[in-house]
């Protein structure tokens, strides 16, 4: 992580101003893919759409039709540092105190420290509720709607999560990268075993953290 401070914060300058809520448009999921492609036209033009960052295109020339949707573009490079320092600051059981901040782990406490740092901050937690202050100074407010905490057996915390403001439902989940791969698509897998050995033969000590949007359905048939 120290290596990383330093193009950490230069990527996180970029959107200190708009860095508020985390948006439905910017976390990549399939959930409409097929409604997507019903929707395509039969017409001699090519169409581009964007819906979650998809892309369909449509043509129909010399009879011939075809649907492509390709892959999904990537996701701009500070969007994803922001999501990783937000789930920083709310998927742990840290307390703000007047003292600074209170855990059962000092790694939690050195990890909301970090976010701070980055001007996303911890400013309150309870049992129900979690406030911050993120870089544009702006505050945000979650209810919580399930926590998981660590244990030595599951080797990972998690915590659900409602966004006051937007509604959104997110599933943050951290734990060890060996642990984690069986919770990622498949090709991320890769990725994170990589990346994980490469800091492992510096000597750092790894997590890997994640989060999911959940519709409300998918929330109450779990919940319920």
């Amino acid at each position: 992580m120290n290596n990383d401070n330093e193009d950490m914060n230069q990527n996180y300058n970029n959107y200190n101003n708009g860095i508020s809520e985390i948006k439905e448009e910017d976390i990549n999921y399939n959930e409409n893919d097929e409604k997507e492609k019903e929707k395509l036209n039969t017409d001699n033009n090519i169409n581009n759409e964007n819906n979650n960052n998809i892309e369909i295109i449509n043509t129909d020339s010399t009879n011939n039709n075809i649907n492509k949707i390709p892959k999904k573009k990537r996701r701009e490079r500070s969007k994803i540092i922001r999501d990783v320092i937000t789930s920083m600051v709310l998927c742990n059981n840290v307390t703000p105190t007047e003292n600074g901040y209170q855990a059962s782990s000092p790694d939690e406490v050195a990890l909301v420290q970090f976010a701070k740092s980055l001007n996303m901050e911890l400013t309150h937690r309870s049992d129900k509720t979690i406030e911050l202050k993120d870089a544009a100074e702006n505050i945000e407010n979650f209810d919580v709607l399930a926590n998981f905490p660590f244990s030595s057996d599951t080797k990972r915390m998690g915590i659900i999560l409602r966004n006051k403001k937007y509604g959104h439902i997110i599933f943050y989940l951290k734990g060890a990268e060996n642990v984690m791969m069986n919770f990622v698509k498949k090709e991320y897998v890769g990725y994170i075993k990589e990346n994980t050995e490469n800091l492992a033969t510096k000597g750092l000590r790894t997590l890997v953290l994640t989060q999911k949007l959940i519709s409300e359905k998918e929330f109450d048939i779990w919940f319920n």
